[in-house]
């Protein structure tokens, strides 16, 4: 097993459609890399090994090649208003 750097290439591209439309498509693993996402290292007991149990790596492969499509559709476009000031409450007219 090779337990030293990964390199990871993901990437995502979209656009905004109209007003209230985006489209984006993420693509992950792109280099289609066969390594660990994680790994631990700890005991473990499986049936019939003894009561401490055994020290083992412990892995998470990475996921495949894969891309997914989004459609986001936003409701309203409201600025976003900032954070009145301490001990002040904030009214319509601000």
């Amino acid at each position: 097993m090779d337990w030293g750097p990964t390199v990871l290439v993901s990437g995502m591209v979209g656009f905004q459609a109209t007003k209230h439309l985006r489209f984006s498509l993420e693509g992950f693993n792109l280099l289609d890399r066969e390594d660990d996402d994680i790994a631990y290292y700890y005991a473990s007991r499986l049936p019939g090994e003894p009561a401490e149990g055994i020290e083992d790596v412990h892995f998470h492969p990475m996921e495949k090649p894969s891309v997914r499509l989004t459609a986001t559709w936003t409701f309203c476009q409201r600025p976003i208003r900032e954070p009145s000031p301490a001990g002040r409450h904030q009214t319509e007219d601000d």
